[in-house]
């Protein structure tokens, strides 16, 4: 079962799916004209398994240039089949390629029909009277369109698009994926002029071009747009340092990060395997990344429970994950008591932590201990802290402190 027809709306993906049978399950292959689709860039060839029941050609960042007539192939040991569809593709108005190709139709200016034959009569011929010729308005159109551009990552240090139209002093709005751009460290906007001074030449450069910057940019003048598409390839880059897990503490600042073999290097964020967008997760305006050098860093201000989960991060060829743990504010279920022993006995203080993770610090009369041959300090379960003096002196009668590191105190 398959479709004749299949549309699809420019820079998004276009889906081309249908339904096959044979047993053994057939391979399948899709060809333009002549040329064959293979797997890979922006052809993705998917099927629904081992039966290849459904088998699909699906066309990222669809263009202009991708319409046109397709065939599948299937082919299994007891045969072959194949099958023609049309893909049509249709800019974000709903027009289609079609209808943006058509030229406006001019009237011939008079006609080709002769007078009646007036045989030898002359007649009475008068001083011709000089005639002012009309000037004929140009048409607003481009000249010379944008053309679409293939760069490498890295290696190309700019990319240049120009076009040319019909009128000299014409403003233009350059636009990519429909926001406009403006001048800046990686935008140049030029108007050069012609000769003739006839007509405008408009020109964009982009220096250091990234992937990032792969999609269709477009030049307006009085709402008449050229268009083109920048495809980059992009150079392969690698984690140097992966993240870590680890905990923290609730409404803290905390910061993730990872360093990547490429300073220019884009990567992408991920929470729960969903991608970090503007509006998720819900928490996302506590949220900041950061580039500095090879370093990228997720900084989550004022860290809710909610944040607590794993954590991705990608780059073009490779990718690193950690889980973060969000504990309460810690605070003491059970308090230090008031002790009273004699010099040389044994004494022991004991206290308890909500957080059953965090760690502790002892100090006797305002000064940190650690374990030696009179001093014992034990970590327990459920959050159980203790200290042991074995032979009590004179010199620790005072305050008897247990803090939770960076945190509470009793």
């Amino acid at each position: 079962e398959i479709q004749e027809k299949y549309s699809a709306v420019e820079d998004q993906t276009a889906c081309c799916y249908m339904f096959v049978e044979g047993n053994p399950a057939p391979t399948f292959k899709f060809y333009k004209g002549a040329t064959i689709c293979q797997e890979g860039g922006r052809y993705k060839l998917v099927s629904d398994g081992d039966n290849n029941n459904m088998i699909m050609l699906a066309i990222t960042k669809v263009k202009t240039t991708d319409e046109g007539e397709y065939r599948v192939v299937i082919e299994n040991c007891h045969g072959t089949d194949e099958k023609s569809f049309m893909l049509y593709v249709s800019d974000s108005s709903g027009m289609d390629f079609r209808s943006m190709l058509k030229k406006k139709k001019y009237a011939k200016w008079g006609n080709d029909e002769e007078g009646p034959d007036w045989g030898d009569l002359k007649h009475n011929e008068k001083e011709e009277e000089p005639v002012l010729k009309k000037v004929k308005d140009k048409p607003d159109e481009w000249v010379v369109p944008l053309k679409d551009k293939t760069v490498k990552e890295l290696e190309d240090k700019k990319v240049v698009f120009q076009c040319t139209f019909s009128k000299a002093e014409q403003k233009a709005k350059w636009c990519f994926k429909g926001d406009e751009i403006f001048k800046g460290k990686q935008y140049k906007i030029e108007v050069l002029e012609d000769e003739e001074n006839e007509f405008t030449i408009h020109q964009l450069t982009i220096s250091k071009p990234m992937h990032k910057n792969m999609g269709k940019y477009t030049c307006t003048i009085n709402e008449i747009q050229t268009g083109s598409y920048l495809d980059v390839e992009a150079t392969p880059c690698y984690f140097t340092r992966q993240l870590k897990s680890f905990r923290e503490i609730e409404h803290r600042t905390c910061t993730i990060n990872c360093q990547v073999d490429i300073e220019e290097a884009d990567v992408t964020w991920y929470y729960e395997e969903i991608e970090i967008i503007k509006g998720y997760p819900d928490w996302f305006d506590h949220i900041k990344m950061v580039d500095d050098g090879r370093e990228r860093s997720l900084v989550i201000n004022d860290v809710p429970r909610e944040a607590a989960g794993k954590f991705e991060c990608k780059t073009n060829s490779d990718e690193t994950e950690m889980k973060l743990r969000v504990v309460p504010v810690n605070e003491f279920l059970k308090p230090l008591e008031d002790q009273t022993c004699q010099e040389k006995e044994q004494v022991m203080f004991e206290c308890q932590m909500g957080d059953d993770e965090a760690d502790a610090e002892w100090r006797i009369a305002g000064n940190v201990v650690t374990e030696d041959d009179r001093i014992q300090i034990k970590k327990l379960e459920k959050g159980i802290h203790k200290l042991i003096i074995l032979r009590a002196r004179i010199s620790d009668t005072g305050d008897i402190s247990c803090t939770c590191v960076g945190q509470n105190e009793t």
